[in-house]
């Protein structure tokens, strides 16, 4: 075992390995193994540069790979030592990165030219690194062993713990199961909470949709002020089973959020009983898939990226060297550039939606249709027509409220389109449609939130027996689906009380 430690120099090799098995391990169940090897291949190929690079500086093999250990254990776990000094009294000192990096450099020169020098204690050094690098691993194989015997994937379910509600929609005959509409611009507040709060009156959007049968929920809330927290309510049900009251939003509640509406129950239920799911939403549920990855994705590379060296300083410092090396066009093409795929996933869920209103199924459908917008990037004008983006459109302020609300004009337009179509093709099965915001209008910039203004958002249904008895003027997010469910499937579930969850 001496020998093998001794003449194999691997551990530069097994820092990246470590690194991501540690944040798969910290995410258990949400990290995809399309990231995982992404990532793997990423950051082998940083190890195997940075050992190239050493091989070319310092002639050996042992030394450089020791050196590239040196490396990669800095760009690694800057992020954590950076933490560490940030929120320490005593090392707050060294926290600024003009600090930091000088220091870094020093660090990588020092530790090449000791190299160089010193012969004796290289092959004891490689023995070392590769057997603790060999024992972390073990520890991290120790832990996943763990995690998958205690079922822990499951638990990043936030509904997990609860009863799921009792339906028996295969009972009900296909006739007489609704096709359901369940469409959502994000962002979308209602018209009382746009004129209080921006200043701009959008009631004509309410006579609309009441003109067309609609009922309008003049005082609607969501549940929840984030995108995934809020649909992962109303999909399931239920409040999430977890105290997210001013819980800051992090990678790992948006991503299990995210999960929570993949598995959720009443697309699930409803595809059980025959139903058709229709996609055309920003995530996966009920076994479909949306046009691109789910929409949260992102934090997955956040994950695996902002803990390392060059993440930090991409989030830390970087912004600040663009806008010495950039006009303010340029980053306003940058960040137009950078927008365009989410804008083309929506021009295509449009189309599909529309496509999807105007077909007679053959049997039951639910279509999920979710729409980014409003909510920023504010890439539509009131007509539809695309606009550059600026990096000040997201600053709070008059500005902001009025791009805000040249995308609810442009919604509307699609909006009245929708619910137009509702009409369209009588399948001989009533007919619901949904027209919801999954939040109201929020500053994630703002210090101080308004509580009021971060929930009311728009909800508009529609029956086809124009029977709203059993909706209200101030009805929240979580009771969507079973008001529907007791007025189609006879299913009998209480309410629930109207509340709002706040995450900062």
């Amino acid at each position: 075992m001496i020998k093998f430690l001794t003449r194999y120099n691997f551990h530069f090799l097994l820092i990246p390995i470590f690194f991501i098995w540690h944040c798969c391990n910290s995410y258990f169940g949400l990290i995809t193994w399309s990231y995982i090897l992404k990532y793997g291949a990423l950051y082998t190929g940083l190890s195997l540069a940075l050992f190239g690079l050493g091989k070319l500086l310092l002639k050996r093999n042992t030394r450089a790979a020791i050196w590239a250990s040196v490396l990669l254990t800095i760009f690694f776990f800057f992020g954590a030592f950076h933490d560490f000094v940030r929120t320490n009294t005593f090392f707050s000192i060294i926290s600024s990165y003009s600090i930091l990096l000088p220091i870094i450099l020093v660090i990588i020169v020092v530790s090449a030219i000791v190299l160089r020098r010193n012969k004796n204690k290289q092959i004891r050094m490689t023995a070392y690194l590769n057997a603790v690098l060999l024992f972390l691993l073990l520890l991290e194989l120790q832990i996943t062993v763990y995690q998958l015997l205690t079922h822990k994937s499951e638990k990043n379910n936030l509904t997990y713990g609860s009863a799921a509600p009792a339906l028996n929609i295969a009972a009900i005959p296909d006739s007489l199961k609704p096709d359901i509409y369940f469409i959502i611009f994000d962002e979308f507040a209602n018209t009382q909470s746009i004129k209080k709060y921006t200043g701009f009156d959008n009631s004509a959007l309410d006579s609309s949709l009441l003109k067309k049968g609609f009922f309008v929920a003049n005082h609607a809330t969501s549940n929840y002020n984030a995108t995934p927290h809020s649909l992962a309510s109303t999909l399931n049900l239920q409040y999430l089973n977890a105290d997210l009251e001013g819980y800051f939003y992090t990678p790992s509640i948006s991503l299990k959020a995210q999960k929570t509406i993949e598995e959720s129950f009443f697309p699930a239920a409803l595809s059980a009983s025959g139903y058709n799911i229709v996609n055309h939403s920003i995530f996966n549920f009920a076994g479909t898939k949306n046009l691109r990855e789910p929409f949260f994705n992102f934090d997955i590379e956040n994950i695996l990226t902002l803990e390392t060296l060059w993440g930090r300083i991409n989030k830390d410092i970087w912004w600040n060297v663009s806008l010495r090396l950039y006009s303010p066009a340029e980053i306003g093409k940058k960040i137009t550039q950078t927008a365009l795929p989410r804008r083309n996933q929506t021009i295509a869920n449009i189309t599909n939606t529309f496509n999807e209103l105007k077909k007679q199924p053959a049997k039951p459908v639910f279509v999920y249709t979710h729409l980014i917008l409003p909510h920023n990037p504010f890439i539509y004008t009131k007509d539809g027509a695309i606009r550059d983006l600026s990096m000040y459109d997201h600053k709070a302020g008059k500005t902001k409220d009025s791009l805000y609300f040249q995308q609810v004009l442009y919604a509307n337009t699609l909006i009245d389109s929708m619910a137009s179509l509702i009409h369209h093709t009588p399948s001989g099965r009533p007919k619901v449609m949904i027209i919801a915001g999954d939040h109201g209008y929020r500053d994630p910039e703002m210090r101080d939130k308004i509580r009021d203004k971060e929930f009311a958002n728009l909800n508009a249904i529609y029956f086809s027996d124009k029977d709203y008895s059993m909706l209200n003027d101030s009805l929240s997010s979580v009771n969507i689906f079973r008001i529907i469910s007791n007025k189609y499937f006879h299913a009998k579930l209480p309410l629930l009380k109207d509340s709002t969850v706040m995450l900062q």
